[in-house]
């Protein structure tokens, strides 16, 4: 998943669980969903329960988890 690399790596389709997966092809609204995750989530003040995925991280790894996460999902653009 994540590692001290800087980098995670992780089946594209596979769905986070408990997220609401919708495919409609409104970009605008996906990122607008997501950048009121990130904001939430930067002013989130309460423990950080266990990742699904990596156990108990701190906020900071959870943090560092997202962005992986995102940067992951971004080469799905990248031109081959």
């Amino acid at each position: 998943m994540f590692n001290a690399r800087g980098a995670m790596s992780h089946g594209l389709d596979e769905v986070i669980p408990g997220e609401v997966v919708t495919d409609d092809g409104q970009t605008q609204d996906a990122l607008l969903r997501l950048k009121n995750a990130l904001v939430t989530f930067k002013g989130y003040g309460s423990e950080m329960k266990a990742h699904f995925a990596n156990g108990q991280l701190s906020k900071d790894d959870h943090a560092i988890a997202h962005v992986l996460h995102i940067n992951n999902h971004l080469e799905e653009f990248r031109m081959v």
